[in-house]
C-alpha cells in the first residue's frame, strides 16, 4: 500500500512588486521617407511578370527584389522568399504589400536600416518571408 504524500499549501505565499509598472511608451510611426520607399518599389514591381523572386534586399534608401541567387552589392536586411520551397513572384509580394501590418513590417525594416527605429530587422524579414510564403503557396489558389 502506498504512504499518502502531503501536498503543500501556498496560500501563506505572497507576491510584492517593486518599481515602476507603468508599460512602456509606444514605439513611434514608420517615417515618411519609409512609406516613399516602399511606395517606390510597389510602384517598380511587374505584376505580370512570371519570373521568381528568390529574395527582397532592403536598404536604407531602396528596397532591390532579387531574381536570381548571385551575390549582391548591396549591404541590407534580406527577406528571403524561399522560406520552406516558396515561388513567390511580383504578383505574390504586391499581394503581401497589400496588407497593412506586412507594409508595416517593411517599413519598420526600412527605419531600422537608416537607424531611425529600435524594432529588430531580422525579426519582421521572417515575418515578412512567412507571409511571402503563405501568399504563394495558399493564397493564390
Amino acid at each position: 500500500m502506498a504512504k499518502r504524500t502531503k501536498s503543500p499549501s501556498f496560500r501563506k505565499i505572497k507576491f510584492t512588486f517593486s518599481g515602476d509598472l507603468t508599460p512602456p511608451a509606444p514605439p513611434p510611426p514608420p517615417s515618411h521617407e519609409s512609406e516613399v520607399i516602399v511606395a517606390k518599389f510597389e510602384a517598380g514591381l511587374q505584376p505580370e511578370r512570371p519570373a521568381r523572386i528568390i529574395s527582397l534586399v532592403v536598404t536604407s534608401t531602396e528596397i532591390v527584389p532579387r531574381y536570381r541567387a548571385t551575390s549582391s552589392a548591396l549591404l541590407g536586411t534580406s527577406v528571403d522568399s524561399t522560406l520552406h520551397g516558396a515561388h513567390a513572384t511580383a504578383k505574390h509580394v504586391l499581394a503581401m504589400l497589400r496588407e497593412s501590418h506586412n507594409r508595416l513590417s517593411l517599413r519598420r525594416i526600412v527605419d531600422a536600416e537608416r537607424g531611425a527605429s529600435e524594432f529588430e530587422p531580422h525579426f519582421e524579414a521572417k515575418m515578412l518571408a512567412a507571409a511571402l510564403y503563405y501568399h504563394s503557396t495558399f493564397a493564390s489558389r
